[in-house]
């Protein structure tokens, strides 16, 4: 083998050498376009389907925080400001959530939409007890034992 190599001319030696060159920079350009290609189909599916996903979650857990923190102060402050404002943001969850829902449709997790739902079982349940949360305001008799055990 060495003496078939000795016997081939420089030139030809490095004709040899530069297409092997030239095939290794073909082969990393290649493997380079299909990461460049995974990429941007990763990016497509984050941009498509998850983000709006995330981003109607996130709308949710605004309302949700906003809802809570209005009923709070309504409760402490019996100002009527805070009530409308517990009211119109516990009546715009439910058009979050049917947001959420429809962006979690598109992604196949189902352990993500179990958590929505769950999320809406406690919405609903938040606003079956808003006429009471409200009346507790209103009448201090009614939440009587709420302080009795603060004040324990």
């Amino acid at each position: 083998m060495i003496e078939f190599v000795n016997r081939l001319s420089i030139r030809f030696k490095l004709w040899m050498g530069f297409g092997v060159l030239l095939a290794i920079l073909l082969a990393v350009s290649v493997i380079g376009l299909f990461a460049l290609q995974n990429s941007r189909d990763a990016a497509t599916t984050m941009v498509s389907e998850v983000q709006p996903a995330a981003l109607a979650a996130l709308e949710v857990d605004g309302a949700l925080q906003r809802a809570t923190a209005s009923v709070g102060f309504y409760l402490v402050t019996r100002e009527a400001g805070y009530r409308d404002a517990f009211e119109s943001d516990l009546s715009s969850l439910s058009g979050k959530m049917d947001g959420l829902r429809t962006a979690l449709a598109r992604l196949d997790r189902p352990a993500q939409r179990r958590q929505a739902d769950e999320v809406a079982n406690r919405i609903q349940r938040l606003a079956s007890f808003k006429d009471e949360l409200l009346q507790v305001a209103v009448d201090p008799v009614l939440n009587m034992p709420a302080m009795n055990i603060t004040n324990q």
